[in-house]
């Protein structure tokens, strides 16, 4: 017993400096003021559809996803997403072990700390982008709506799509996907369709229909494609309303699984801060116990959260 109570502070130490070598590692990476300002100027151009484009990112990737995440509590991470990342984790971490500390808990519970805020940090992550998703969604019938009837009187599906992605939300996510789309098409012509429909791919499967629409209607053309258009956006119309009734209820989900996650929080707090179970508590192989049941409900909300994201997918 003596050998695990001198072992358990060693484990905690070791995870918070862990934490802190990343936090040095992400402030030491970053470069400050007229270096960054020199290392931005020697960078060479890159074609804004190749995604080594740092600064257009593909819609639905890492990079991506991390800077909508941080722009909703309004923090702009362009060129630093992984530093950003890192110090999400670290202050999600100290959130978890100030109470921690403060009430004097088990050493052994600290370990829980960064496992939980690694969870919590991809989940709001996951989550925002979640959100911007439905977004783009609503916009899609309306937009093929559109399309179909512009394209009756032009034959032109470049100015067709340029002017109609001035008639989208301004600054909307759908604006910025339509006009690189345009670009991509402009710089590429027909193979820069293809790599676009990756990008679709992984916003939604809706979108990924939109584009292939696009490739036949630039590829051959004619009234048959423009009538097709028109049937897209009226089976999408039906499909995206169910969509959202799936994400509405997927929300009420959401919810209760907030709701059970504090209850169980705050059921495990009072145990441990009761001081009848002071005693218990030291106990080695009882704090092993709480941190494992910790983890794993910091794993369950994790398999739940993503579960119900595929479900509505």
């Amino acid at each position: 017993m003596q050998i695990l109570r001198f072992i358990f502070p060693l484990l905690a130490a070791g995870a918070l400096a862990v934490c802190l070598y990343f936090l040095l590692n992400g402030l030491l990476a970053w470069q400050w003021g007229a270096r960054r300002a020199l290392a931005d100027f020697q960078q060479p151009e890159v074609d804004p559809g190749s995604p080594k484009d740092q600064s257009s990112p593909p819609m639905g990737s890492k990079i991506y996803k991390l800077r909508v995440a941080f722009c909703v509590y309004g923090l702009d991470v362009t060129g630093w997403e992984q530093s950003a990342l890192i110090l999400a984790y670290i202050s999600g971490a100290m959130v978890f072990l100030l109470p921690l500390i403060m009430f004097r808990l088990p050493t052994l519970l600290w370990l829980a700390a960064p496992v939980l805020s690694f969870f919590l940090v991809n989940g709001l992550v996951e989550s925002k982008w979640s959100k911007l998703r439905q977004q783009i969604e609503k916009e899609i019938p309306l937009l093929l709506t559109r399309l179909s009837g512009a394209l009756q009187s032009s034959s032109n599906i470049l100015a067709v799509l340029s002017e109609e992605a001035e008639n989208l939300e301004p600054g909307g996510p759908l604006q910025a996907w339509l006009v690189r789309l345009v670009q991509r098409i402009q710089s590429q012509g027909a193979s820069g369709l293809t790599s676009i429909q990756e990008e679709a791919k992984d916003i939604s499967p809706a979108l990924l229909l939109f584009a292939v629409q696009v490739e036949r209607l630039y590829e051959t053309g004619g009234q048959g494609y423009v009538e097709a258009f028109q049937m897209t956006a009226d089976n999408l119309s039906g499909l995206l309303e169910t969509r959202a009734e799936a994400n509405a209820v997927a929300d009420g989900a959401w919810g209760t699984v907030r709701i059970i996650a504090l209850a169980l929080g705050a059921a495990l707090g009072s145990v441990l801060l009761n001081p009848a179970s002071t005693a218990i508590s030291q106990n080695p192989l009882v704090q092993v116990g709480m941190l494992f049941a910790i983890l794993w409900a910091g794993v369950g909300f994790w398999y739940i959260g993503n579960t119900i994201r595929e479900a509505v997918e």
